[in-house]
């Protein structure tokens, strides 16, 4: 009598076991679809995210047309770094001559030889000649 009943309970744990799976398969399905759906939504709005930041409209467009709008906006942005950058190079460079002027000027008031001399060089002889100087008055 134990024999059957227990033959009985494993017989129906084993075929409850099989229709709850085959349930669960049925219902992953559509969650995956579904996730999809979710999936797509996300990423459009962090595609409008972006889009965003970097001052794109996305109204009327495709996701491909905001990625290259997106794209042409961070070359564009590329460039205007580019030319900043150029611009400041060039007004260190004149800086630079301007000073370069101006110890040149210096050096000919103590009469320092500027030619084939660094600026460092020539500042040091200009200091060489001050502290002469100042030696000379003692």
């Amino acid at each position: 009598m134990k024999k059957l009943v227990s033959s009985l309970v494993m017989a129906t744990l084993l075929f409850s076991g099989i229709s709850v799976v085959a349930a669960a398969d049925t219902g992953a399905d559509s969650t995956v679809k579904h996730s999809k759906a979710e999936k797509k939504e996300e990423n459009r709005a962090k595609l409008n995210a972006k889009a965003a930041k970097w001052g794109v409209e996305t109204t009327d467009q495709t996701n491909k047309e905001v990625k290259a709008a997106i794209q042409e906006a961070k070359a564009a942005k590329k460039v205007e770094n580019a030319k900043k950058e150029a611009a400041k190079e060039a007004a260190k460079e004149a800086k630079k001559q301007e000073q370069l002027a101006n110890l040149k000027e210096k050096a000919a008031k103590w009469d320092v030889e500027t030619a084939g001399k660094s600026a460092k060089e020539i500042k040091a002889e200009i200091v060489a000649k001050k502290a002469e100087k100042k030696e000379n008055k003692k």
